[in-house]
């Protein structure tokens, strides 16, 4: 019996030995499927479940790769032994061009981009790596037939995960302030490309505006420069398109910030992608000119997967780039009125944002929300407290108590007729009189190492109390109420979340909201 079971598991250890490759590459390229057709879905969607499946395959995809090319340098690829895999010598330049992920997704958060320079550092290691197992491969097998679609697909995988450094690199917000803005642009503001109402006009007036959008994310104001909304925009009867301007705005943004699209609208980034392309391509054709039969039946179908599916992703990448209001604006310029009118009739179909904004408020913080937990969230709520302990307090209500609305029209025009008010108020010199606020709000400015992050939260306490204190209807205030307070839940909730997404110049690296927190109590109770 201890016999049997002693070759059960040997022949299970063989059978894993002999699959493991083949499955982790698979599992890489599935992976990569993954992240192009769901990862360029999040900019439009709130579900928390779906948010975190793509940055796992977002995270776990790189690990995947990382994993097999050392596996694959571990292997004795030697025609002798009775496991080999010939066509895995084949496969460690397809994980390099894993590695350069897909075009959707480059990076996940803000903090990713500053990890350029560790990427870059992985670049050389992992082609450091690629290359070793070149070599090592020369001294076990006959590689001729592969040598070359091998060294073509080893010039893909460098340019493609070169793109993804570089795209890294561009997409940080003090890059992109500096970035150039293309001459075809200039050539659009020459060409009638419809009135102002339509959506190629809606288009062409985002990209005219983009390199102020650029300097508000990034807080760069060159002297001189005036950095107030147009006014036009503004006019009662063209309000309404205010919003659509600025999705398409916010669009172009975060293209810049967390795709390629900054490297491919530069004339390396295209001549790279051509040839990376073309060196693709050319691989998988001579790869299909070899004679197959000397290599394993199961390699060479996943190889075809690989070939096929690598390239499948190209030609969705291109039709994804088609999209790009760039793309339009180049195409109008040359007077390729078909292929921009292509161009312009996907972008309106083209959801750009989930049209809901976040919530998140103090009172869930301090236990004191309107609304009675479920009891699956109570006893998860208690659970993770014990584990994790009262300090991630903070981090465990953000979890838990983080919800989005939607975003009504009622909420956009408010923020305008805002926006209106204060430009009237500055070109008349005459600045906005708030008996009540203004006193709380130097106060809360006067407390040490306060930022901006500080008043706001100030001033999200005080809303709650006043909108406590009274009970409106929608036949008094038309449900402004609400508004406010679903315009202070949703900066409570940048502070909370995205707190890089508030780059004022006196905005410090320490505004962790639960040292905040506590400094603002501290206050309250002095």
């Amino acid at each position: 019996m201890t016999q049997e079971n002693h070759l059960a598991m040997k022949s299970s250890g063989h059978l894993f030995n002999e699959w493991e490759i083949r499955l982790l590459v698979l599992l890489s390229f599935t992976m990569q499927l993954f992240l192009f057709f769901v990862g360029g879905l999040r900019r439009r969607i709130t579900n928390s479940a779906l948010r975190f499946s793509i940055w796992l395959a977002y995270v776990g995809a790189d690990m995947v790769s990382v994993y097999v090319l050392g596996l694959i340098s571990r292997v004795h690829l030697d025609a002798t032994t009775e496991n080999h895999h010939h066509l895995a010598f084949l496969w460690a330049p397809f994980l390099l061009i894993h590695l350069g992920g897909q075009d959707t997704v480059t990076a996940f958060a803000i903090e990713d981009i500053s990890l350029w320079l560790r990427h870059l550092l992985n670049l050389v290691v992992q082609v450091s790596l690629t290359l070793y197992i070149f070599w090592k491969s020369t001294n076990g097998l006959n590689i001729q037939e592969l040598l070359l679609p091998t060294i073509l697909l080893f010039v893909s995988g460098m340019i493609k995960y070169g793109e993804r450094t570089w795209a890294l690199c561009c997409g940080s917000l003090i890059n992109i302030a500096e970035f150039p803005i293309p001459q075809y642009l200039t050539d659009l503001d020459k060409i009638h490309v419809g009135s102002t109402s339509s959506y190629s006009g809606l288009v062409s007036k985002a990209l005219f505006s983009i390199k102020e959008v650029r300097w508000i994310f990034s807080s760069y104001s060159p002297l001189g420069t005036d950095l107030s909304m147009n006014s036009d925009l503004l006019l009662p009867d063209y309000s309404a398109k205010l919003f659509e301007t600025m999705e398409i705005e916010l669009g172009l943004m975060f293209d810049d910030i967390y795709t390629k699209a900054q490297v491919l609208r530069t004339w390396g980034g295209i001549i790279l992608r051509c040839l990376s392309d073309i060196s693709f391509l050319a691989a998988f054709v001579l790869f299909s000119v070899r004679n197959k039969e000397r290599y394993n039946t199961v390699d060479t179908a996943i190889t075809y997967v690989l070939f096929i599916g690598g390239f499948s992703l190209e030609v969705f990448a291109v039709f994804t780039a088609m999209m790009s209001p760039w793309i339009w604006a180049w195409l109008k310029t040359r007077r390729c009125s078909f292929l921009s009118s292509i161009s312009i009739s996907w972008q309106r179909r083209r959801v750009l944002w989930s049209k809901s904004m976040g919530q998140y408020s103090l009172l869930n913080y301090l236990g004191q929300c309107d609304q009675q937990p479920s009891k699956v969230m109570a006893v998860v709520r208690r659970l993770v407290n014990a584990v994790c302990g009262r300090k991630q307090k903070l981090w465990v209500s953000k979890l838990l108590d983080t919800k989005f609305v939607e975003v009504d029209e009622k909420v956009m025009r408010c923020i305008v007729e805002r926006i209106k008010q204060y430009q009237s108020t500055e070109e008349s010199s005459m600045l906005p009189q708030w008996p009540n606020l203004g006193p709380l709000l130097q106060r809360s400015l006067r407390v040490p190492e306060a930022d901006f992050h500080f008043p706001v939260l100030v001033l999200h306490i005080y809303t709650e109390v006043m909108l406590s204190r009274y009970a409106p209807t929608a036949a008094v205030d038309g449900g402004l109420d609400r508004v406010c307070r679903t315009i202070s839940n949703y900066m409570v909730y940048l502070c909370a979340t995205h707190h890089e997404m508030l780059s004022v110049q006196n905005s410090s690296n320490q505004s962790d909201l639960a040292y905040i927190l506590h400094r603002l109590f501290s206050v309250g109770n002095n």
